[in-house]
């Protein structure tokens, strides 16, 4: 099989290489540093980090607007024991038992759904038409949002798509920060209309689980904490899932090799979702800040210092990864990777978005024939930003 690789990453081979705040004063906006910021570019040192949360404390992005836009007591935003009990249910809750049963029931009808749209047509756009509308929906039925109502889609959507220039602003932009308020309030009355009624009407959903279950996970919970984590899950679950199965979709387009070898052999499937999500993680990077001083790769890092996890690039350290630019199917146990994160902030639905991307491509190969990138529309690009991956990705196939 010939190898695939993606030129356009960036790769760097020292493990660590330290960076003053000073010098990232327009991603950080602020005027004035005391504190150092490193980044750390190696597989090892990446997972140490990521696993301690004791020397390494996750950092909240607090910009203006955010808990209006975001939420406060989503799992992502929570420390210590609640945190500890909050992702444990929601990892029971997104467990390889519940995700196989919605291949069947959730992801696969609607991978079909969506390619009845455009087979006809022999050509499709695979990030809007495929991609975007495929993990929306997923992760609002996972929730217990109402997945199959178009408008309430939209109005997800729309608020999730002016997070990102918000984000990008450090909440700092009054248009971009009004523009998502104004989403977001919109987008968390629908979804609170949901959550009141599961409490009166549950069914055999997430949102009627926390009702249940919430109260002995977490001191004070209400209502507004169950919003909460259907607006975080949302957002986590959404884009960044869209961006890892375009990029894959990509990959496996480009490389009639492994096309054919995968229709061939679906076991193989697995694989190749592990090694397109090592290669291509849809997020980065990570920030930490030193809860006490502490050394890394014989660097001294103090006490209130800045650590950034890259990764994209850990994932592609040739001490732990042979060949670490191409795909291989027969990388065994050796490929893990850090694109779901490790230790206690390891994705919650990491086993889901596995699922959606394999049961994507599985769509893919049995019932798109022969296709291509499509040279009359506009060329694909690797997008880095909120998120990271390939697009457009304009196809054509026989029909």
């Amino acid at each position: 099989m010939r190898p695939v690789a993606v030129s356009e990453l960036g790769f760097a081979r020292s493990a660590l290489q330290r960076v003053h705040l000073r010098e990232m004063s327009e991603q950080f906006n602020q005027k004035t540093f005391s504190a150092r910021l490193y980044q750390i570019r190696d597989y090892d040192n990446s997972v140490f980090v990521e696993s301690r949360e004791d020397l390494f404390a996750v950092v909240s992005s607090n910009f203006p607007g955010a808990v209006e836009i975001r939420g406060e007591r989503g799992v992502p935003l929570m420390v210590g024991k609640a945190h500890h009990r909050v992702h444990a249910f929601l990892m029971h809750w997104f467990s390889a038992h519940v995700v196989n049963q919605q291949r069947e029931s959730l992801i696969r009808p609607i991978v079909n759904q969506l390619i009845d749209a455009f087979i006809n047509r022999g050509t499709a756009e695979l990030a809007l038409e495929f991609a975007d509308p495929l993990s929306r929906r997923v992760i609002a039925g996972m929730i217990g949002l109402p997945w199959q109502d178009d408008e309430f889609i939209a109005l997800l959507q729309d608020w999730d798509d002016a997070v990102s220039p918000w984000l990008s602003a450090l909440g700092e932009d009054e248009v971009s920060r009004e523009r998502a308020r104004e989403r977001a309030v919109v987008a968390t009355e629908r979804i609170s209309n949901v959550v009141r009624s599961r409490r009166d009407r549950p069914r055999a959903d997430l949102i009627s689980a926390l009702w249940k279950h919430g109260p002995s996970l977490c001191e004070e919970w209400g209502e507004d904490d169950i919003i909460d984590q259907c607006r975080m899950l949302f957002l986590a679950g959404n884009q960044v899932v869209a961006y890892l199965i375009g990029t894959a979709a990509y990959l496996l387009v480009i490389n009639k090799v492994l096309w054919e070898c995968l229709s061939k052999d679906r076991s193989e499937l697995p694989v190749f979702v592990e090694e397109a999500a090592r290669l291509c993680p849809p997020t980065q990077p990570r920030i930490r800040r030193a809860t006490r001083d502490i050394e890394i790769a014989g660097q001294r890092i103090s006490k209130g210092d800045w650590v950034i996890v890259q990764a994209a690039v850990a994932n592609r350290d040739p001490h732990r990864f042979c060949k670490p630019w191409q795909i291989d199917l027969n990388r065994g146990p050796k490929g893990r990777h850090l694109s779901f994160n490790v230790g206690p902030r390891h994705c919650v639905g990491a086993l889901l978005g596995r699922a959606e991307v394999a049961e994507a491509l599985d769509g893919m190969l049995t019932r798109l024939r022969n296709p291509y990138l499509d040279p009359d529309e506009a060329p694909h690009r690797y997008l880095q930003g909120r998120f990271s991956g390939i697009r457009p990705i304009h196809i054509r196939f026989s029909v």
